[in-house]
């Protein structure tokens, strides 16, 4: 839920609204923006770049209440200007994302005993989501993780409902094809059963 007073405070540069705000999305931003570029260091870099232009350029949103969606469009932007500039290739390490976001892709709610099982299944899933083409990974970070719907991933990426709705429907099948059917059974079962669903 976008808090509208915070975010009128912070567009008449209230510092300590900023300072909510950048404690709130800092994880946010990050988690997205490791999603999509797979490095750590890249990823700090697009939360810094991103909180800055949200700084420099918040009072010029007009609609506070698409907040959300304007930040991870920048991030996602910001994410395509280093990747065009620095030509990303480097070698992704799961394990500094695990180790940060230890259940961002499974329910934290998993019994002692299926704990390897989960670390062996977050894997399988980075891995997999990694291995798409970006536009589809966007889509997949954005819908799965960030808990958006069709409607604002199109704002947030620029693209036409339809679009979205054919690049989710591909990353799903691959997706599929990735994971064993157990691996898709417990994901199901610990997201609501929305890894293979629409909204």
């Amino acid at each position: 839920m976008i808090d509208v007073n915070l975010i009128m405070a912070a567009q008449n540069q209230d510092e300590d609204a900023f300072r909510t705000i950048f404690n709130q999305y800092y994880k946010k931003i990050y988690k997205t923006s490791y999603f999509i570029l797979m490095d750590s260091s890249q990823a700090e870099d697009v939360v810094q770049e991103t909180l800055l232009q949200v700084y420099l350029k918040i009072n010029k949103l007009s609609d506070v209440l698409s907040f959300e969606r304007w930040v991870y469009r920048i991030t996602v932007n910001t994410c395509y200007e280093f990747m065009r500039k620095k030509n990303n290739k480097n070698e992704y390490s799961l394990e500094d994302f695990l180790e940060i976001f230890p259940n961002s892709l499974v329910s934290a709610e998993i019994s002692p005993e299926n704990s390897m099982m989960q670390n062996e299944l977050q894997r399988k899933v980075l891995e997999a989501i990694y291995k798409l083409p970006l536009k589809h990974r966007i889509v997949v970070i954005l819908y799965y993780y960030n808990d958006m719907n069709i409607n604002e991933i199109a704002n947030v990426t620029k693209s036409l409902q339809g679009t979205v709705k054919s690049r989710l429907f591909y990353a799903r099948k691959i997706l599929k094809k990735s994971l064993t059917e157990e691996q898709a059974n417990f994901i199901e079962k610990n997201n609501g059963g929305v890894l293979y669903e629409h909204r």
